[in-house]
């Protein structure tokens, strides 16, 4: 189970501004704060204080993802300790 703050399925299209993701992961395997499967843009968010018991525990993306001023603080995983696990088809502009 994931996307415990926002779970974009394939045939979505999103588009997310000025947020903030955080806290996030209460009983979630991965990707506390996002998972994504279907096309995301992502522009000036903070992903804070998510936490997955496996990986990605602020982002998880297995679709499209644009990055623009995308801030990861306070964040992770137990067992890897990453904060994003993302795909091939990711585009990171201005990641901060």
């Amino acid at each position: 189970m994931g996307g415990g703050g926002i779970n974009n399925t394939s045939n979505a299209v999103i588009t997310v501004t000025d947020s903030i993701i955080s806290n996030n992961g209460i009983a979630v395997d991965v990707a506390a704060g996002m998972m994504n499967f279907g096309v995301t843009r992502l522009e000036r968010v903070l992903f804070a204080g998510n936490k997955a018991s496996s990986y990605g525990g602020g982002l998880h993306n297995q679709g499209t993802l644009w990055l623009e001023n995308v801030t990861f603080r306070g964040i992770g995983s137990k067992r890897t300790k990453t904060y994003a696990k993302v795909g091939v088809k990711s585009q990171y502009t201005g990641y901060g």
